[in-house]
């Protein structure tokens, strides 16, 4: 490791040790995970997912999310891998179509059926009819 003569410490070596900044009273202060792990606080997505939401919903890329759930037309639940810490999070959500026809706009509905493991997103095409759209993202931040 790394040693300051004055202030920081900075701790860990090679790849598989999560880098550790300690102020002189060898307290920790901040950890950055490496590997696989990743970092997180107030400021960092607690999960992500970008899938498509028509025919059979696929998860195209994701973080802290084990699955979807197609509910019927335009209807999708997110499941997420680790709780958080209550149900009061905040879900942001974007959607549309391939080919950049019928936009949707994409309401969580946080206030049906949120749990602390799992939230529920609606895609709309027009702001009043349900429509399943080929690319739904949404992002949590929370406790």
């Amino acid at each position: 490791g790394y040693t300051a003569t004055e202030g920081l410490i900075l701790t860990g070596q090679g790849s598989t040790n999560d880098l550790t900044i300690k102020n002189d009273a060898d307290t920790t202060v901040f950890t950055i995970p490496t590997g696989t792990d990743r970092g997180l606080s107030q400021f960092t997505a607690k999960a992500w997912i970008n899938f498509n939401g028509q025919s059979t919903v696929a998860i195209r890329d994701s973080h802290n999310v084990s699955s979807i759930t197609d509910n019927g037309t335009g209807s999708y639940n997110v499941t997420m891998s680790n709780a958080m810490g209550n149900v009061n999070y905040s879900v942001t959500a974007t959607s549309g179509r391939s080919g950049g026809e019928d936009m949707h706009a994409l309401i969580p509905e946080t206030a049906y059926n949120q749990t602390t493991t799992q939230f529920r997103i609606l895609t709309l095409q027009s702001w009043d009819t349900a429509h399943d759209a080929s690319y739904v993202s949404a992002h949590v931040f929370g406790d």
